[in-house]
C-alpha cells in the first residue's frame, strides 16, 4: 500500500464513522421516506399530504447537492463522496417508490366508498361508449374514407414526395384564418400541451366525431379490414408533439424533396414517424399499416392539401363557413355539454359558441364535498380552442376524451362537469355551462 492512499483510506473510514446524524444521514432518511409516502394513497380527507412529502424530498435532496458540492469544493473528498454517494441512493430510490406507489394505488381507493348521491339535485346519466369497429363501413367522413381505402390498393414501394403548399400559404398569408377554420371544424382538435399548440385530425365514426386517447385511431381486427394505426397533427408553433414518445422510428424530411422513409419493421405492422415542416408549422403523420409502402402517410398528405387548397382559393370567414362538414355548426339548440362513459373513461361533447376566440376547458367537481376531480390532468385532456360567430344561435362543436381516476369501477358518485372559457383578449374566463352527471371513476 502507497504512502498516498493510506491517508485517502483512512479519511474514508473517518468519514463513515464520525460522519454527522444531523447533517447527512438523518436528511438522507427523511428524503427517502418522504419519497415513498408521497407515492402511498391517502383518503380523500388527506389529499394534501402527497404535495407535502414531496417538498420535503425536493428539499433534501437539494441539500443533499449542495452539501456535497461545498464539501468537494472544499476538498474535504472523503466527506463529499460519501454525500454524494447519499444523493445518488437518493435519487436511485425513486423508482421502487414510484413502483409501489403504483401498486398501492392500483389496490386503493377509497374516494368513493362512502359518497351519496343527493336526492335533490337534478343528474344525469352518461350514454354508453361502446367500441366502434373502423372499416370502411363506419368513416363518415372524407378524409378517413380516403385513407381507409387507400389501405386496400396501397401505392408502390419507394421514396416519398410530400409537401403542402397551400397550408404554408395559409399560415404565411392568412393565420388568423386557418386557425379559426380549424378551430370549427369538428375533424380537427386545437390544442394546448406541454407549452406548445397543436392541431390534431380527429375522425367521425358512425354518427359522431368520436375523440380517441392523444387521437390515435387503430383497427387491428381483420374482419374490418386492412389492419393499422394512423395519427395526424400539425404543431401550430413549429414544435413536434411525438418526437420524444415515437423514439428511433421518428423521421424528419424536407417538403418536395423525395426521401425514403425509415421504416420500423415489427412482427406484423410496419412502422413510421414522418414529420415534415411547412413554413412555420410541423406536420406530423404516423402510420402503422401492413407493407412496406406508405399508403396512410401519401393519403394523408393528399387529403390535407385537397382540404387547405380549398380554402386557399378563397380566404375568407365567409368561403371558409361553406367548406365546414355540415354538422360543424349546428342551430335551434341550447349550449350542451354530453358525457359517453366506458368505465371511468369519457368523451364529451361540447356545443357552445363563447362569441370570441379563445379556448375552454372542463373542470369536475364530486358535489357532496366540492372536490376537483382529476384537476390538472382533466384540464390538459380537455382543452380545446372552439369555434365562434357572432350569432349566439349558431353553436361549435368540442370533442375530448379523458379519464376521471378517483373512485373504483361500481362506486357512483354525482359530479358537476362545468365548460370554462378563456378568451384571447385576456379577460377573465368565464363559466359557459354546467352539468351534473352520475359516474365511476377508472377501474383500478
Amino acid at each position: 500500500m502507497t504512502q498516498k492512499t493510506q491517508p485517502f483510506r483512512n479519511r474514508l473510514r473517518h468519514a463513515f464513522r464520525r460522519h454527522y446524524l444531523l447533517t447527512l444521514w438523518l436528511p438522507f432518511l427523511v428524503t427517502v421516506v418522504a419519497l415513498f409516502a408521497s407515492s402511498l394513497p391517502y383518503p380523500w380527507e388527506l389529499h394534501h399530504l402527497p404535495i407535502v412529502f414531496h417538498g420535503i424530498n425536493l428539499l433534501g435532496l437539494l441539500y443533499l447537492l449542495v452539501t456535497a458540492i461545498v464539501r468537494l469544493g472544499n476538498k474535504r473528498i472523503a466527506p463529499g463522496l460519501v454525500t454524494l454517494a447519499c444523493l445518488v441512493l437518493a435519487i436511485l430510490s425513486f423508482i421502487p417508490a414510484m413502483i409501489a406507489g403504483g401498486i398501492a394505488h392500483w389496490i386503493y381507493d377509497d374516494f368513493a366508498s362512502d359518497l351519496t348521491i343527493p336526492d335533490d339535485i337534478e343528474i344525469s346519466k352518461p350514454a354508453s361508449n361502446r367500441p366502434v369497429g373502423l372499416g370502411l363501413a363506419t368513416a363518415s367522413d372524407s378524409f378517413q374514407r380516403a385513407l381507409l381505402e387507400s389501405l386496400a390498393s396501397p401505392p408502390p414501394s419507394g421514396e416519398l414526395t410530400l409537401s403542402l403548399p397551400s397550408l404554408e400559404a395559409l399560415q404565411a398569408d392568412h393565420p388568423d384564418l386557418l386557425l379559426r377554420f380549424l378551430a370549427a371544424h369538428p375533424g380537427w382538435r386545437v390544442y394546448s400541451e406541454r407549452g406548445a399548440r397543436h392541431a390534431t385530425r380527429r375522425w367521425r365514426i358512425k354518427d359522431r366525431w368520436r375523440p380517441r386517447l392523444h387521437n390515435y385511431y387503430s383497427s387491428f381486427n381483420s374482419s374490418d379490414g386492412p389492419r393499422f394505426q394512423s395519427r395526424t397533427n400539425i404543431g401550430l408553433d413549429g414544435k413536434s408533439w411525438a418526437r420524444n414518445l415515437w423514439g428511433s422510428s421518428y423521421q424528419r424530411i424536407l417538403p418536395g424533396i423525395p426521401t425514403q422513409p425509415k421504416l420500423k419493421i415489427g412482427k406484423s405492422l410496419v412502422t413510421s414517424s414522418i414529420a415534415v415542416p411547412v413554413g412555420d408549422l410541423l406536420v406530423e403523420q404516423f402510420e402503422q399499416s401492413e407493407t412496406n409502402s406508405r399508403p396512410i402517410t401519401t393519403t394523408a398528405f393528399e387529403q390535407l392539401e385537397v382540404e387547405f387548397a380549398a380554402l386557399a382559393s378563397d380566404p375568407t370567414w365567409e368561403h371558409a363557413r361553406t367548406l365546414l362538414p355540415e354538422d360543424a355548426i349546428t342551430r335551434d339548440t341550447s349550449p350542451s355539454i354530453d358525457l359517453f362513459a366506458r368505465s371511468g373513461n369519457f368523451d364529451a361533447h361540447i356545443r357552445c359558441n363563447p362569441g370570441e376566440p379563445g379556448s375552454l376547458y372542463i373542470k369536475a367537481r364530486e358535489v357532496t364535498r366540492d372536490y376537483l376531480l382529476s384537476r390538472q390532468r382533466l384540464q390538459t385532456a380537455s382543452n380545446e380552442r372552439v369555434g365562434w360567430s357572432d350569432n349566439p344561435d349558431e353553436l361549435f362543436l368540442s370533442a375530448t376524451n379523458f379519464t376521471i381516476r378517483e373512485g373504483e369501477g361500481g362506486q357512483h358518485y354525482a359530479a358537476n362537469f362545468e365548460v370554462w372559457f378563456q378568451p384571447d383578449s385576456g379577460g377573465p374566463e368565464r363559466k359557459l355551462l354546467e352539468r351534473i352527471f352520475r359516474i365511476q371513476g377508472w377501474s383500478h
